[in-house]
């Protein structure tokens, strides 16, 4: 995983990911905790979507590939 990157989502048995509650909190921890990004679940709302540190994946596969990237998006 890319030196910085966080993950967090709720995992369904078909690999698609439920964003986890409160994005932007879970962001504010990871910062606190020294990381700089977090790949998280489809956001239901528009709660963080301003901030690019939050990533959002679809599925276990987007959400490999954006934890696993060397570059940003």
């Amino acid at each position: 995983v890319r030196s910085g990157t966080a993950l967090s989502a709720e995992l369904a048995l078909s690999g698609r990911l439920r964003s986890a509650s409160r994005p932007e909190r879970r962001m504010a921890e990871a910062l606190r905790l020294g990381f700089d990004r977090l790949v998280t679940g489809p956001r239901r709302d528009a709660a963080g979507a301003h901030d690019a540190r939050l990533v959002a994946a679809r599925d276990i596969r987007e959400a490999l590939e954006a934890a696993l990237e060397t570059h940003e998006r």
